[in-house]
């Protein structure tokens, strides 16, 4: 449970990080990070608060948001290149 508080963590970190270097530029992108950020944040608390007995969707949810800040990540890519 540390452990994955831990990642948790980091990625959380990551994904603000990434945020601050966009948030003038891109404040819409800047927003839908946060959102993912937020969301894992909750889905985090969910797991703890249900033991982390949530029938592994927890689990693919977060791998979903990855995927979604990775989209995110590109999409701040392309925008700079404009």
């Amino acid at each position: 449970m540390k452990r994955a508080l831990s990642v948790t963590i980091a990625v959380v970190g990551i994904l603000l990080s990434g945020t601050l270097l966009a948030k003038e530029r891109h404040p819409n992108l800047n927003a839908a990070s946060k959102g993912v950020a937020d969301a894992e944040a909750a889905l985090t608390a969910a797991q703890t608060a249900n033991e982390w007995d949530l029938g592994g969707h927890a689990k693919a949810a977060k791998g979903y948001l990855d995927q979604a800040n990775g989209e995110i990540t590109k999409a701040l890519a392309a925008a700079d290149a404009r």
